[in-house]
């Protein structure tokens, strides 16, 4: 039953590196991914789905799997390149952005720079991130005095921010629904919805921004 999963985490214990598994469709990519998780490490697998709810509605977006092939497209484009992507020939036909055009489309945030409010808010209305009291999904922020939460579509969690005048204080993770903070990070990477954003002129097959070694 899980013979294939142990064999594909000891290969990647031995070897390190970034490895894409392409199972037969997406339930066995499910499971793989489920078993891998366990074996090496949720943060060490990503998992690529397809864009869509196909099974629901053609053509209409879902918003987690959007995020989670963001994840792993933040992964390709990267300087950490080490981990298992697991997918299936449904999602690895659909293009993705290209890896110019993702750099070009991001915001990246560091603990202690010096930034207004003002000027994180007018990049994050380019981006089309939505104005909300609370963030609850991924393309949506607050602003509350002094703390502005992002929901990134390259995290499966919303960042916190907090300032101090022009500079940035903190930043964390937050749990959406008891808005308790978490993890404490030092730089975070802000995506907008790369798949939908009228800006991006040119998309690709994934395995053209896979790196070469």
């Amino acid at each position: 039953g899980s013979s294939k999963s142990l064999t594909l985490a000891k290969v990647y214990l031995q070897l390190k590196g970034l490895h894409i598994v392409v199972m037969e469709n997406e339930d066995q990519a499910s499971m793989i991914f489920n078993d891998l998780s366990n074996l090496v490490g949720a943060k060490q697998v990503l998992f690529l789905p397809s864009a869509y709810k196909i099974s629901i509605v053609h053509g209409q977006a879902d918003n987690t799997n959007l995020l989670m092939r963001t994840e792993v497209l933040s992964k390709l484009v990267g300087s950490n390149t080490k981990g298992i992507i697991i997918t299936f020939p449904e999602a690895m036909v659909e293009k993705i952005v290209s890896g110019k055009e993702f750099r070009d489309s991001i915001l990246e945030i560091a603990k202690g720079e010096k930034v207004s409010i003002a000027t994180i808010e007018d990049i994050l209305q380019e981006y089309l991130f939505e104005n909300t009291d609370f963030v609850y999904r991924p393309g949506q922020y607050s602003i509350r005095g002094s703390i502005v939460d992002i929901f990134s579509y390259s995290h499966p969690e919303p960042y916190r921010l907090d300032f101090f005048g022009d500079e940035i204080e903190s930043i964390r993770t937050f749990d959406i629904s008891s808005q308790l903070s978490k993890e404490q990070l030092t730089e975070v990477t802000i995506v907008p919805n790369l798949h939908e954003s009228e800006s991006i002129a040119n998309y690709e097959s994934v395995f053209s921004i896979v790196p070469a070694s």
